[in-house]
């Protein structure tokens, strides 16, 4: 039950936040209202030209048929006993005596002329719609005989019409005096609640219509709305699922280049102890036997100085050969790092290439992070020990600089030396005594690094590499 109920919960809350449902709820509310506030008007103004209608005929009754009783009328006078059975006998023995229940005739202070209850006339009262009606005003309305000069009325059971309407002087806007009549109204309220009823339906149709057709043109829009976005979240899925592939791709062909850079160092290193274990060692053996050789001849006195030069130019050729494989061997090989902060890696490579070359480098290492990992460590010792090499092939008597820093979320690398410079040359060289520019690019590139060279006279060379730090880069 619990769980039926949360379905239907969620289905009512997912019906509310359609945009069909709001404008439903928001078009009901406000066209309904406006239909409430209109139809009420219209009901309202019906009524009122009945009361309207009802009261200028009855005023037309009393200019006719009560007001000549009223024309000798003085000031604070009152009616005399044959005016009063006149009105009588007129009423009784005409048709308005089944038209009107009570007539009464008013002074315009308030006393009774006349009443069809005797009773009443002579007593004065405060009636106010009497001094509306004495300033020329018609006034009319379904009963209100909740006064003391209403008991007759109210012993009437049916609806009546009360109208007050002023008695003028013949020929003068003189109000001598003010008449009130009690229409029977039955039959004017019976047609009043039929034309209210006629109203209301008329306006409750009308603001069905209207809700039912808008509601229509919004929901078609709704459902296009709701179908996009469908459309959009299968999208939004897709291209999803796409990046998480992509970025599984991007971080495979990541790894598969540190793996590659890794494998290519550990092949280097065992080419460089190959060279130096295998061709370097006899090479060496062979120049200290044609040493051995060229002694025993001088030794023995025999002037065979042809051979002894040839000797001699076999042993300083060897000698050469051992020299360049040494260099080789020296740039192949890297030193041991694994226990090394990156900052004293910086130092090992400077050290290194100081020891082979016997030439001073300015290092300056400031706030490096640590720990990293040993792909950037390599990295770094590879490029500081690239940037040095080309210096010092180069630019040999040039003063060279390193400088290690952070900038930003990478770690900065700078070689400048202030030579005259060359690009060219370092773009071409063949890579011999180096592991070269494109095998350094490669490098940085396997860890998402960046390698700018600039070169001019006047300010010399300089390699900047910028290495990211992210989860490949630093220790775990």
């Amino acid at each position: 039950m619990v769980g039926i109920g949360t379905r239907l919960w969620s289905k009512g809350k997912n019906l509310f936040r359609s945009v069909a449902a709001q404008f439903f709820i928001a078009s009901v509310v406000t066209i309904f209202a406006s239909m409430l506030v209109l139809g009420s008007w219209v009901s309202h103004q019906i009524k009122h030209s009945v009361l309207v209608t009802t009261g200028v005929q009855t005023s037309l009754f009393a200019e006719t048929i009560l007001a000549p009783f009223v024309q000798d009328l003085e000031a604070g006078g009152t009616l005399d006993e044959a005016s009063i059975n006149a009105i009588d006998a007129l009423l009784g023995e005409t048709p308005f005596a089944d038209l009107y229940v009570s007539i009464k005739i008013w002074r315009s202070d308030g006393l009774v002329l006349y009443a069809t209850n005797h009773d009443l006339i002579g007593q004065l009262f405060d009636p106010i719609y009497v001094r509306e009606a004495a300033a020329g005003k018609i006034v009319a309305q379904f009963e209100s005989v909740y006064r003391s000069e209403h008991a007759h009325e109210r012993l009437v059971q049916e609806k009546l019409v009360e109208v007050y309407a002023p008695l003028f002087r013949t020929g003068s806007d003189e109000v001598l005096a003010v008449a009130e009549t009690y229409e029977r109204g039955n039959a004017l309220s019976d047609a009043l609640d039929q034309s209210q009823q006629m109203t209301w339906l008329v306006v409750a149709t009308a603001a069905t219509g209207l809700v039912g057709c808008l509601y229509l043109i919004v929901w078609r829009a709704s459902q296009t709305i709701v179908a996009q976005r469908k459309l959009l979240r299968s999208r939004i899925v897709q291209q999803s699922r796409l990046a998480q592939q992509n970025r599984a791709l991007r971080l495979a062909a990541d790894r598969a280049r540190l793996n590659a850079s890794t494998q290519t160092e550990h092949h280097l290193s065992r080419i460089g102890s190959d060279l130096h274990d295998g061709p370097l060692q006899l090479l060496t053996l062979s120049t200290l036997k044609m040493t051995s050789a060229v002694r025993i001849l001088r030794t023995a006195g025999i002037e065979r100085k042809a051979v002894e030069q040839q000797i001699e130019t076999a042993v300083e050729m060897t000698q050469n050969a051992l020299g360049e494989l040494r260099a080789i061997a020296t740039g192949l090989s890297l030193p041991e790092i694994a226990g090394l902060t990156l900052k004293e890696t910086i130092h090992r490579a400077v050290e290194r290439h100081q020891a082979h070359t016997g030439n001073h480098v300015e290092l300056s290492v400031v706030a490096v992070p640590e720990p990293v990992s040993e792909a950037l460590k390599t990295c770094a010792f590879r490029v500081v020990q690239e940037g040095l090499n080309n210096a010092a092939k180069h630019s040999p008597n040039a003063a060279a600089t390193v400088s290690v820093a952070l900038s930003g979320d990478t770690v900065e690398i700078q070689v400048h030396d202030d030579g005259p410079g060359d690009l060219k040359s370092l773009e071409q060289q063949n890579g011999r005594a180096q592991l070269g520019l494109s095998g350094l690019r490669n490098r940085v590139a396997a860890l998402n690094g960046r390698v700018s060279f600039s070169s001019t006279p006047a300010d010399g060379t300089l390699l900047k590499v910028n290495l990211p730090l992210n989860q490949q880069t630093m220790a775990r």
